[in-house]
């Protein structure tokens, strides 16, 4: 059996503070093994470190594809005993370096973007995309179950009728249908891609950094709780944000 290689996964932080990260193995569409789920994880950690200097990061891949998920050929790696176990210690800790990090995530869905390379994009604050890419949930076709959070975050993207079809035909969608149904932020032509999510990392670094984990946190929280108790942690939440500009303010 051929040894399966890692994805060659790139990191650059700019002058404006615009960390990206670039999925760099386009022969191989970017399918990622379980060392490069890793790899992925220790890089958006290291970047949203405050001693980096980043301020907003982009995730995006080379070539003709975002990723193509998961590496199906290393599924035969997984140790049969603790399978579960293995997959969530790679996916977990993805999605809270995400969910958690003080930097806001953009996606730049250069191309398609496949099972758990869709999921990773929808983990990411943002997602813009090239007008030639497409979304594909081949799970089923696979044998397999939607996973990175997909069963959670594609219905509330794009509502559960809708989620659970494209899940049992393995169905996809194109940019502009993921556009019209609130998948994607907004969709460029693939010449134009680069320059406007630059343009908009850039806007980002211009905002008060301490109004994103804060803003996630309160849509996070509200997919569970009652108005009142929204309201409440809104206010709890913009107290703390007050406090913050008036540090800010005595500091300057």
């Amino acid at each position: 059996m051929n040894e399966i290689k890692p994805i060659l996964i790139e990191s650059t932080i700019d002058e404006d503070g615009v960390a990206t990260i670039r999925l760099a193995s386009p022969e191989v569409h970017n399918a990622l093994t379980p060392g490069d789920l890793e790899t992925l994880t220790r890089i958006i950690m290291e970047l949203g470190e405050p001693e980096s200097g980043a301020r907003v990061l982009i995730i995006t891949g080379s070539g003709d594809s975002f990723s193509a998920g998961a590496n199906t050929r290393a599924l035969g790696q997984y140790n049969a005993d603790n399978i579960s176990e293995h997959l969530a210690s790679l996916l977990l800790p993805l999605a809270a370096a995400l969910q958690e990090s003080r930097l806001p995530s953009i996606a730049v869905v250069n191309g398609n973007a496949v099972g758990a390379g869709a999921g990773i994009a929808m983990l990411c604050d943002l997602v813009i995309s090239s007008k030639s890419a497409r979304f594909k949930l081949p799970f089923s076709q696979l044998g397999l179950v939607p996973d990175t959070g997909l069963t959670s975050l594609l219905p509330r993207a794009i509502g559960e009728a809708r989620a659970r079809a494209l899940f049992f035909t393995g169905g996809s969608l194109s940019a502009a249908e993921a556009h019209a149904a609130g998948l994607v932020y907004a969709i460029y032509p693939s010449t134009e891609l680069e320059s406007h999510a630059t343009d908009l990392a850039i806007s980002l670094t211009k905002q008060p950094a301490h109004v994103f984990q804060a803003t996630r946190r309160a849509l996070m929280a509200s997919r569970s709780n009652s108005l009142p108790e929204q309201l409440r942690f809104e206010c709890e939440l913009q107290a703390a944000a007050i406090q913050t500009l008036r540090k800010i303010s005595s500091a300057a």
